[in-house]
């Protein structure tokens, strides 16, 4: 068994026998939450949750954040399925064990979806979960990549991406250098969704993007809430008058 498995699930554990020792400090809203992300993962048959630390996924801590889930809601909380057809392209930029690649798949109607992740053991969980859920999935053209977000060549199909701040700096950088070199090879209209933005600053500067949307989102993790952010290419006109 995968030790970042074993690890998850003696975290869960240490989590539930905390909660149920103080009920009085668990809101009725972070319940709710946990009890959904059951439910999300009992249905798809997979196994998503668990914070990793840097350490333990021998990763350079060098504009890198540990591995964190989010919400099992996050991409209703900000994108319609009504918003998506078949002619939209689906990438998530540090998708970790694939929690967000699968809500793209089973919710919603994009023509492919991938999934880039740096970590080998988070990369070897996420097909695990991937061939987990295949069965109760309507969508199957999904493809994960092991590979660096910063190095990693866009295809030049994509239409919506997701980051849930999973790294800066350098790392960053290099990902969106990757993204704007596929707008300039093919202009076309791609919404970015943001999730805990702690790095906006730099894509904003591209001047390519402009937010559409906000909304907030409680993680699985945490009792508070976060921003998670929408944005969209800006048209040429409006890019150049700025």
């Amino acid at each position: 068994m995968n030790s970042l498995t074993v690890g998850t699930r003696v975290q869960r554990a240490r989590i539930a026998v905390r909660n149920l020792a103080q009920p009085a400090l668990i809101p009725k809203r972070a319940l709710s939450r946990a009890l959904e992300e059951v439910r999300y993962e009992r249905r798809l048959g997979t196994s998503t949750g668990g914070s990793h630390s840097l350490e333990e996924l021998h990763l350079n801590p060098v504009d890198r954040v540990r591995y964190e889930p989010s919400s099992w809601r996050i991409l209703r909380r900000i994108l319609d399925p009504s918003e998506v057809d078949g002619s939209d392209v689906f990438l998530d930029l540090g998708s970790g064990k694939g929690r967000v690649v699968l809500q793209a798949a089973a919710d919603y109607g994009f023509g492919k979806i991938i999934g880039v992740e740096l970590a080998p053991a988070l990369h070897a969980l996420a097909e695990s979960n991937l061939a987990a859920a295949a069965p109760r999935l309507p969508r199957r053209n999904v493809r994960l990549v092991c590979a660096d977000a910063a190095s990693f060549e866009l295809p030049d199909d994509v239409t919506v991406v997701f980051m849930n701040n999973p790294f800066g700096g350098e790392v960053l950088r290099g990902a969106l250098g990757q993204l704007l070199a596929s707008l300039d090879r093919r202009p076309r209209r791609v919404r970015l969704i943001y999730a805990h933005p702690e790095h906006k600053r730099e894509l904003l500067a591209t001047e390519r993007f402009q937010l559409v949307r906000r909304r907030r989102v409680v993680a699985p993790t945490q009792l508070r809430s976060t921003s998670l952010h929408l944005y969209e290419t800006r048209s040429p006109r409006r890019a150049s008058s700025r």
